[in-house]
């Protein structure tokens, strides 16, 4: 197994969370403000729990990755100490 392609997946998964963390984010701000118009339509209503729902997911992603990398620290140390 290489390590460096674990802690690059890790880097990829926490850089991909944080895209979808900032879509979501974003979706949410746009419907939560006033518009001009009126009567806000059923689907932009709708939109906001699955927002929040992506926003989870993408959480849940990012500490995964978070714990990627973490434990391929981690494999680069032990490997340090059984080569040295």
């Amino acid at each position: 197994m290489n390590i460096n392609s674990a802690f690059s997946s890790g880097v990829l998964g926490l850089q991909k969370a944080t895209s979808q963390i900032d879509a979501s984010a974003s979706k949410i701000a746009q419907q939560t403000l006033p518009s001009s118009d009126q009567g806000a339509s059923v689907s932009q209503q709708d939109a906001i729990p699955d927002s929040l729902v992506q926003l989870k997911m993408a959480e849940i992603q990012g500490k995964a990755s978070a714990e990627v990398i973490t434990r391929s620290d981690q494999m680069i140390g032990s490997l340090l100490d059984i080569h040295v």
